[in-house]
């Protein structure tokens, strides 16, 4: 079978080279499975921000819905205010000039 040492070097080169496609196959392979896991963490994080800030948006929304309505209350509030305020001035005025 083998007749010469240059055939058993042959041989060995050949599985050599064999070995070396066989394990760089299987290096890219794990790292094609590693991208991959990072690409779906990625894709994971990526929902959980969106999330976060649609809540926050939402947040700021109500937020500033409620300023508003807090902004109408406080000025209505005032204008009954000085209007109790003007009507019992009025009240003493009235009490102060009395029957003359």
């Amino acid at each position: 079978m083998f007749e010469t040492s240059k055939d058993i070097l042959n041989l060995v080169l050949s599985l050599s080279i064999f070995l070396v496609a066989a394990a760089l196959s299987w290096l890219f392979y794990q790292m094609a499975k590693t991208f991959h896991a990072i690409n779906r963490v990625a894709e994971s994080v990526e929902k959980i921000t969106g999330a976060i800030e649609e809540s926050i948006e939402r947040f700021k929304d109500k937020t500033s819905n409620i300023a508003s309505y807090l902004t109408v209350v406080l000025k209505t509030g005032q204008q009954i205010l000085e209007m109790v305020q003007n009507k019992r001035t009025a009240r003493r005025n009235k009490k102060d000039a009395g029957p003359e």
